[in-house]
């Protein structure tokens, strides 16, 4: 809806169209305040409403639009400070220029300490709520968006979606508080393509399938918009410092077959439900050398598919669960050193049926177990290699046999 003289105000109940992607009010004679309704818009990747005359502050309910990936606000009379949270960090100077009354990040005009904002000119007439939409109904709108088309916006289903895997990866890097070989922060620009970024591999359609940010001595924590990136096969973020806890949206994803989240500085729980919501394809779970906590969830065997999994050196209690032994295509396991209070009552621990893996079991342990406490598991499956209390009390074992957990 650009470029075609609309004036009056933009209506509060264009809120409620929440399903809405792409708005585009640039170069209009619109008057009034930018809607706070706007932050109810949760799926909205694109905001332009460019040359016009809107004033008053920038709502901060739009820092709600965790898809938002573009913003353009330039060439209007806003004033206040500039919000500051989620996507509105990643937004440049070109968003807001224009606006003489904006103050704050990223532009370099500071906000006084109990700076009042400018007067601000009568606001419209707001008894017709539907302001520019004079000359046809606010039915007929809606008739549009029921018809997958509003405000000339292109359809969800042919629009680019890889705009909501860029909007997640650049608030990953967001979160990122140490990059010291400035990687991500001169690689990661929305100027560029995110198939085109470090570590990023797409498909024929540009989604995301990997994040391999592995080895790069990246520190932050983990946002949990990673977990919109749902055509995502393989995650890897392992041997870096990353802290705090592992989101829960990342145990939400439908797509995922890898997740290596080893050698950081995570500290959580593991959901109670981890395996029931998404990671159903999910075949290698490595997430040792954290400082995870808690009980190891009864819910892993949801994750049928799995055939690797390494939960060693971390803080887990309790049980290992019996759900395990329903694990049929697992292969390896690994929990040395995940801390002696694990219990060893595991002796009466019986299976629905045998267990007969395709591949032998191997279970690389701390002394904690004993093979014959699980009887579901053939003699001739396992390997006994044993971990005792500390990796560090082993003769001769390297920091490439400390990756291999």
């Amino acid at each position: 809806m650009s470029e075609n003289n609309f004036s009056g105000s933009i209506p509060e109940i264009i809120g409620k169209l929440d399903s809405l992607r792409y708005l585009n009010f640039s170069h209009n004679v619109l008057t009034g305040h930018i809607p706070s309704s706007l932050g109810n818009m949760s799926f909205l990747e694109s905001l332009d409403l460019s040359t016009n005359q809107l004033h008053g502050e920038i709502p901060r309910q739009l820092t709600s639009l965790t898809f938002l990936a573009k913003l353009n606000l330039s060439m209007n009379n806003l004033v206040g400070q500039i919000p500051q949270s989620h996507q509105f960090s990643t937004f440049d100077n070109d968003s807001y220029i224009g606006n003489q009354g904006l103050c704050g990040f990223p532009l370099t005009k500071k906000c006084e300490e109990g700076q009042n904002p400018l007067s601000l000119p009568p606001q419209e007439d707001d008894d017709n709520e539907f302001g520019f939409f004079d000359g046809f109904t606010w039915q007929v709108v809606a008739l549009g968006y029921g018809c997958g088309f509003v405000f000339g916006v292109t359809a969800a289903s042919t629009t680019n979606s890889s705009i909501i895997d860029q909007s997640s990866l650049l608030s990953l890097k967001s979160h990122i508080t140490s990059d010291p070989y400035n990687i991500l922060s001169n690689n990661w620009t929305s100027k560029t393509s995110v198939c085109s970024w470090i570590g990023v591999s797409c498909n024929s359609e540009n989604r995301v399938i990997e994040l391999n940010i592995s080895n790069m001595e990246l520190g932050g924590t983990i946002p949990s918009e990673i977990g919109n990136l749902s055509f995502l096969i393989s995650l890897d973020m392992s041997e870096n410092s990353f802290h705090g806890p592992i989101p829960p949206s990342i145990f939400t994803m439908p797509s995922l077959e890898t997740l290596t989240l080893r050698n950081n500085s995570l500290s959580s729980g593991l959901p109670v439900d981890m395996c029931k919501h998404g990671l159903h394809t999910l075949k290698k779970l490595r997430i040792s050398f954290n400082n995870l906590y808690g009980v190891i969830p009864k819910s892993l065997d949801q994750c049928s598919q799995l055939e690797y999994t390494s939960l060693s050196t971390n803080n887990f209690s309790g049980h290992v669960p019996r759900q395990i032994g329903n694990l049929t295509g697992l292969h390896v396991l690994y929990l040395g050193n995940i801390t002696h209070h694990i219990k060893t009552q595991v002796e009466s621990r019986r299976f629905a049926q045998p267990y007969n893996p395709p591949r032998p079991l191997t279970l690389i342990r701390c002394g904690i177990f004993h093979p014959n406490s699980l009887p579901h598991v053939q003699a001739h499956t396992w390997t006994n290699t044993w971990i005792n209390a500390a990796t560090r009390l082993i003769p001769g074992l390297t920091h490439r046999d400390k990756r291999r957990l």
